[in-house]
């Protein structure tokens, strides 16, 4: 999926939860900033993964979902709520 049909998903899906009552306009900012800054990130770990074991992928694949987990908590973001799993970040 291309970044501006991720981006446009991402805003479509945020929209109707705001509509729904389930998360703030401020929480839809915060997640998008997040996810243009995850989306640039991951960009910068594929090249930084290359050479690196399956373990040694796994352990940053990890490290980032507690990151995204803290944060969410922290701005008060169900991840559940964003599709996260579609949006392939990786989360439980």
């Amino acid at each position: 999926i291309s970044p501006e049909k991720h981006q446009e998903h991402l805003e479509t899906r945020l929209s109707a939860l705001v509509n729904q009552g389930k998360i703030t306009a401020d929480q839809k900012k915060l997640i998008e900033d997040k996810f243009k800054s995850l989306f640039s990130e991951k960009q910068q770990l594929k090249t930084d993964w290359k050479g690196k074991t399956h373990e040694e992928i796994k352990a940053l694949h990890e490290k980032e979902r507690a990151e995204l987990e803290s944060w969410a908590k922290e701005n008060g973001i169900e991840l559940k709520l964003i599709g996260h799993g579609r949006m392939k970040m990786r989360i439980k």
